[in-house]
């Protein structure tokens, strides 16, 4: 009996085998329909039908669906490659004109905010109290009361 039952599990075994490698090959041949161009371009046309981007809008709405594409999105843009592709794609649009001009509008609508303004005077103050800012501001002075004091003597050495 004991005989019977292991050739039993070995058959077992070797049967399970055998459908997980029909499995493998199954998915493998799959995957390179998949990536045939014709199929590619089909999928393409057919995911940009009304119903289907529906369906897929209503997908990654879900909480769930949102986290996990955060998660993914978040140790991918950790990935130097990435890092270096995103550093190249912004150096380059930077350059263009509309974007510049886009940047420094939101930049002059955020400086307006009052939070921001109320930091901005505080920080400036501190920087002016700094002792070689104000050592800096005190040289400039001395330079321009001596230029206007030579203008005026200019001026009244002309008359």
């Amino acid at each position: 009996m004991s005989e019977s039952d292991d050739t039993v599990d070995k058959l077992d075994e070797a049967i399970a085998g055998f459908k997980k490698i029909r499995k493998e090959k199954d998915k493998k041949r799959k995957q390179e329909y998949e990536r045939k161009p014709h199929v590619r371009k089909r999928r393409g046309a057919y995911r940009k039908q009304p119903h289907v981007q529906a369906r897929l809008k209503k997908y990654f709405e879900q909480p769930k669906v949102k986290e996990r594409t955060k998660k993914l999105r978040r140790t991918r843009d950790k990935r130097p490659d990435v890092k270096e592709r995103k550093k190249q794609y912004h150096k380059k649009r930077y350059q263009q004109p509309e974007v510049r001009t886009k940047i420094k509008e939101r930049g002059k609508k955020y400086r307006k905010l009052p939070h921001v303004r109320k930091r901005r005077r505080e920080l400036g103050r501190e920087y002016r109290k700094r002792p070689e800012v104000k050592a800096k501001h005190k040289a400039y002075m001395k330079e321009y009361h001596k230029r206007k004091k030579a203008e005026k003597l200019a001026k009244e050495a002309k008359k």
